[in-house]
């Protein structure tokens, strides 16, 4: 699964605009560019948090927008709040703290056979705690023309 960043361009002043030229894109004309898509940082089948995302971001969007979740919405986007961002934060600084706390947390899903509360789950976690910290900051010095989104990769 994804975090993504996404910065809207807004200039009208396209003197302003400017863009690198990469190897096989020659043709992109920067007084065109509308959006600058990031791919921020990654989480490699963690279906913990991936389950946080889904009920904590997917569900609530769907739910506010009376929505029928589909599979076609597991690929999806779905735009991650700096509130959301903080209280994943702080439930996985909790279990660092307390790893009995796990279970309930950020639980492992029943389907999960490959994954058990040892050394990688918390290594995962203290990266995820690294990984938030670093988004958090990040988003402190971000315009409102910047979103961060989740996106899973199942």
């Amino acid at each position: 699964m994804f975090i993504i960043k996404k910065t809207m361009n807004v200039s009208l002043d396209q003197e302003k605009v400017t863009t690198t030229k990469f190897e096989g894109f020659n043709n992109v004309k920067p007084n065109r560019i509308m959006t600058i898509q990031e791919m921020i940082g990654w989480w490699y089948n963690f279906s913990p948090i991936d389950n946080w995302f889904y009920e904590n971001v997917k569900l609530p969007t769907f739910n506010k927008n009376r929505l029928v979740l589909t599979d076609d919405d597991f690929d999806s986007e779905f735009e991650v709040s700096k509130e959301d961002f903080n209280n994943l934060l702080v439930i996985c600084r909790t279990i660092l703290s307390d790893n009995s706390s796990s279970n309930i947390l950020l639980p492992i899903p029943d389907y999960e056979k490959s994954l058990d509360y040892d050394e990688t789950y918390f290594n995962t976690i203290l990266y995820s705690v690294n990984f938030l910290e670093s988004i958090i900051e990040e988003m402190k010095s971000d315009s409102l023309f910047q979103h961060y989104y989740y996106q899973s990769n199942y």
